[in-house]
């Protein structure tokens, strides 16, 4: 995709638009400060995103939640040590400003990431699930209404988090 071309109405200082590589932008150029300019932007780093994976925080023992009746290892929790972690890793994701967060549909995934989500307003997305009837408590877990998403949210969609 090229970038969109203005219309240009000739006159003394333009008499044409070109995008160019930055070697043969500066072959034309004719002022000692538009070569400067050009000189600065070409020594600025690349416009560069983060790609950031995270762990889930610390979570109930799995084992002893299988044995606590609970078959169903996406409902698992954070521990109180985990909400904690969560609540740190948030503060230092926010360096990074809003951002699309992924996350597992596991209880312990979400709870994870909220905070960051809901600190810098960063987009939400869910994988679609394989099982769908395993999900389903997950599904529930994200209309709780300290993260409201909307009624019709289904998997795949994104929404934006919002602020505590």
């Amino acid at each position: 995709m090229s970038p969109p071309n203005p219309p240009v109405h000739p006159n003394e200082e333009v008499d044409e638009l070109a995008w160019l590589p930055l070697t043969a932008a500066g072959d034309r150029l004719t002022y000692q400060h538009d070569t400067e300019v050009l000189g600065e932007f070409a020594s600025a780093p690349a416009a560069t995103r983060a790609i950031i994976l995270v762990r889930h925080a610390s979570a109930r023992n799995k084992k002893a939640w299988q044995n606590a009746g609970h078959p169903d290892d996406l409902t698992r929790p954070l521990t109180p040590l985990g909400h904690v972690q969560a609540k740190l890793l948030g503060q230092i994701l926010s360096c990074f400003g809003p951002a699309r967060v992924i996350s597992s549909p596991a209880e312990r995934c979400l709870a994870t990431v909220e905070p960051y989500a809901a600190m810098t307003g960063g987009w939400w997305s869910l994988p679609r699930p394989s099982r769908p009837r395993r999900m389903t408590g997950c599904w529930r877990r994200l209309t709780r209404p300290r993260w409201p998403p909307p009624a019709s949210w289904s998997p795949g969609w994104s929404r934006r988090g919002s602020r505590s």
